[in-house]
């Protein structure tokens, strides 16, 4: 089995754990339907997209490439949210966004 059909697999175990589809995943990430299909098909996903994807789903980055002996750390379904939204938005308002936050925070100290 070659790398992208194992990382597709692990995506899937996740998916299954979080009792979630590949469609609503890939439909939230604004994705082709097909993408886990043709990534099995040895298309290399850009690791952009593979980091979206570990964020979505609340695992790191590592485990969807290399593989982990622990299980995934489940998150909340409040963080869920967040991922979700946030990874709908354009580059220019997740921007926006991190000043806001980052104002905030500046603003507790």
């Amino acid at each position: 089995m070659d790398n992208c059909a194992i990382i597709a697999g692990r995506i899937k175990e996740v998916l299954k754990h979080k009792k979630t589809s590949a469609k609503k995943m890939l439909e939230d990430l604004g994705l082709n339907p097909q993408y886990l299909v043709q990534m099995k098909k040895a298309m290399s996903p850009q690791i952009g997209t593979l980091q979206r994807m570990a964020d979505y789903l609340g695992v790191p980055l590592d485990y969807l490439l290399y593989g982990t002996v622990d299980r995934p750390t489940p998150i909340s379904a409040r963080e869920e949210e967040l991922i979700r939204i946030v990874s709908q938005m354009t580059d220019e308002q997740r921007e926006s966004l991190l000043v806001l936050l980052r104002a905030m925070q500046d603003g507790k100290h």
